[in-house]
């Protein structure tokens, strides 16, 4: 039996990694690739913005795409399904939204063990903060009893309203009812009838008040939406009639 040449015994023993590793390489694949775009990218409240992910493509021409998954404010750790399809639409419309916003695209191909890639792009909600109005509601009737007793007054600041509304909302309501000029949490004196400050809320109460039959009393409302800008003060009054 003729023994085999050393010099192809060498060879057969270097081919043999390199024909391992052109199976290996055969077995991988490329991934996909997230690619979108948003018009516009700085958007007014309200404004519909739309998503097109069509650029996307696989590196591996054999592969496909077969999902995509959008999140409308990524944090960068959680992925939160908000939307899907290759092309979506978006309108940021609640309080809060002004300002810069994550969007995160996520796709997926079609094969067995699937692969993902995720891409990201900042969008801008912006607006022109509108001052907000104050209704303080009234005029209000309280009633002095002969038992010295008065009537519960329930003032309503629910007319208030804020012109940003839905991409902005009141937050705060400050009442000034005993007419010395500071409103709510800053009255640190307190009230007749409220201790540490004047009334807050928007149907706060007022009992047990000391107002004398015959008595005007002033009452001014301000507001504030939820990025901290306040109303000017709106006014009403409290009479006080006798039983």
């Amino acid at each position: 039996m003729r023994s085999l040449n050393p010099i192809f015994a060498i060879l057969a023993v270097l081919l043999l990694p390199l024909s391992c590793n052109m199976s290996g390489n055969e077995a991988e694949r490329g991934n996909p690739v997230a690619i979108f775009t948003a018009v516009p990218e700085t958007a007014a409240c309200s404004q519909m913005i739309q998503f097109d992910a069509s650029g996307s493509y696989h590196e591996d021409s054999s592969r496909s795409i077969i999902n995509y998954e959008w999140d409308f404010d990524y944090n960068g750790l959680v992925f939160d399904v908000e939307g899907s399809g290759k092309i979506t639409q978006k309108v940021y419309d609640s309080p809060g939204t002004l300002g810069s916003h994550t969007v995160a695209l996520r796709v997926t191909d079609d094969s067995s063990g699937p692969s993902s890639a995720i891409t990201t792009r900042e969008i801008e909600v912006s607006f022109v903060n509108t001052i907000p109005v104050a209704d303080p509601g009234g005029p209000y009737w309280a009633t002095r009893y002969v038992d010295g007793s008065i009537d519960t007054v329930i003032l309503d600041g629910s007319g208030s309203l804020d012109p940003d509304s839905p991409c902005d909302q009141l937050s705060q309501y400050a009442w000034d009812t005993d007419g010395d000029g500071l409103f709510g949490e800053a009255d640190t004196d307190g009230t007749p009838w409220s201790v540490g400050s004047d009334l807050t809320g928007a149907l706060p109460q007022i009992a047990d008040a000391p107002w004398i039959v015959g008595a005007d009393v002033p009452v001014s409302l301000r507001v504030s939406d939820c990025y901290g800008l306040w109303s000017n003060p709106g006014s009403t009054n409290i009479k006080v009639t006798a039983e």
